[in-house]
């Protein structure tokens, strides 16, 4: 299936208005209103936000036998959470890194 995504999404700096986010082949996704930096970051990041928390889900359904059984698929590993949670954090750690008001528990 293609990616409709068409990441990375990036901001169009060329443009003389608002910050304007473009997608890989630099077409128009939208524009965030001037002035917050925080917005600009999180829309940037959408894409890989969800991705990587779908990535997340599936390796927690997969620590459900009956799941596991009627989808015909193997349960996760122990290094499968160990990776899909640390590639969570790594990105919510990103993004408070650009602005996004985030508060990280450790």
């Amino acid at each position: 299936m293609d990616n409709p995504f068409n990441t990375p999404w990036l901001i169009d700096h060329q443009r003389d208005m608002a910050p304007v986010v473009v997608d890989a082949d630099r077409h128009f996704v939208c524009m965030v209103r001037p002035g917050n930096d925080a917005l600009t970051a999180l829309m940037t990041l959408a894409p890989e936000v969800l991705n990587t928390l779908a990535d997340l889900m599936e390796v927690l359904r997969r620590f459900d036998d009956g799941y596991c059984a009627h989808h015909r698929l193997p349960p996760a590993s122990p290094e499968e959470m160990t990776g899909a949670l640390s590639d969570a954090i790594a990105l919510l750690h990103h993004a408070r890194e650009l602005g996004i008001p985030l508060e990280i528990r450790s």
